[in-house]
């Protein structure tokens, strides 16, 4: 039987190779556009005081995009806090802004909190 960790690294390699966006990520300590694969994930977390009443006040989005630390790597790539991504697959287009790092899952991904750009600030 193979090594779990490495079975986890292969299966998690393999979900981002099949569901990662073409992407453009930028920052201030980059010449130029760097083009990567990026997985972005979002969900609704309900925040409120569901035990009194019964439903959330507010549903909160929760954003993340998420990287191939072998390919940062191979790219020279620095994700830093500010950088912006930009999804270019049809129908998801958007600018989203990096956030805060998260603790990372282990030796494949690098994963981050994004927001999306509002308008009337600058790509």
């Amino acid at each position: 039987m193979a090594d779990f960790a490495a079975l986890i690294a292969r299966s998690r390699r393999k979900v981002h190779n099949t569901f990662a966006f073409a992407c453009e990520y930028v920052d201030g300590t980059l010449a130029a556009p760097v083009e990567l694969r990026v997985r972005w994930h979002y969900k609704q977390a309900p925040i409120g005081d569901i035990e009194n009443t019964g439903y959330a006040m507010i549903i909160d989005l929760i954003e993340k995009a998420i990287f191939d630390k072998d390919e940062l790597l191979a790219k020279g790539v620095t994700v830093a806090a500010g950088g912006r991504l930009t999804v270019k697959a049809p129908g998801f287009e958007t600018v989203l802004v990096i956030d805060t790092q998260e603790d990372q899952p282990g030796p494949v991904n690098e994963v981050w909190r994004v927001g999306k750009l509002h308008a009337g600030l600058a790509p």
